[in-house]
């Protein structure tokens, strides 16, 4: 009887050595739970980037707009003294305009007198000439 005992526990041993393989395969097996688990843990980190993305995003957007605005306000200054300059050196020009047109009037003018006096000075000595001629 001995015997058949110790074969009978050889054999529930064999048994549960392999029932111990198959326990310790599932052991190392993902099981539902544990998906379950890694799940809700990605989905918490999908928020919590997402929300540092979008807090990032935000900051971004309003150091843009700072820039944006300074650029802006720094460019209308810009264009004011540029339109400043422009018109004082129209205002220059339009000065140096009109006296180059005043002296050239009066140059005319003095030409015109010159040409007046000239003429008159012709007639003058072609009508003594006329005269000296018939006498």
């Amino acid at each position: 009887k001995i015997r058949t005992d110790e074969s009978t526990i050889s054999s529930l041993q064999q048994s549960i050595n392999g029932q111990q393989l198959i326990i310790n395969r599932f052991n190392q097996s993902v099981t539902n739970a544990d998906v379950q688990k890694k799940v809700a843990a990605l989905e918490q980190s999908l928020h919590e980037t997402e929300n540092q993305m979008l807090s990032s995003l935000d900051k971004t957007t309003i150091q843009i707009q700072t820039l944006l605005n300074a650029t802006v306000a720094s460019l209308d200054l810009t264009v004011k003294e540029a339109q400043a300059d422009i018109q004082h050196e129209v205002a220059i020009v339009k000065g140096d305009v009109e006296q180059y047109v005043r002296t050239t009037q009066d140059q005319f003018s003095m030409e015109n007198s010159f040409m007046v006096w000239q003429l008159a000075g012709t007639f003058t000595v072609l009508a003594c000439l006329i005269s000296m001629w018939h006498m």
